[in-house]
């Protein structure tokens, strides 16, 4: 019961509250990017907490993931 209450509470409500505020924001690219880092993040979170194997594989999608990522959240030069 104690997981259910943190999936309800923190994934469910939190989470779109929180990407509420960013699509509100005007931010609609950089929020939609932020899912590609889903699938990363949740790779490095078992490899940390649950010992799970990263291979050479898992890390080049990571930095990929990231790099595209850091792609749509760039901030843009401004020309003089």
């Amino acid at each position: 019961t104690l997981s259910m209450i943190w999936i309800i509470t923190t994934v469910s409500i939190g989470a779109i509250t929180l990407l509420m505020l960013l699509i509100r924001s005007g931010q609609m690219a950089a929020t939609s990017s932020l899912f590609f880092m889903v699938p990363p993040v949740s790779a490095l979170m078992g490899y940390i907490f649950f010992g799970e194997p990263l291979g050479l594989l898992g890390m080049i999608g990571v930095a990929v993931a990231s790099f595209g990522v850091w792609l749509v959240n760039k901030p843009e030069k401004k020309e003089a």
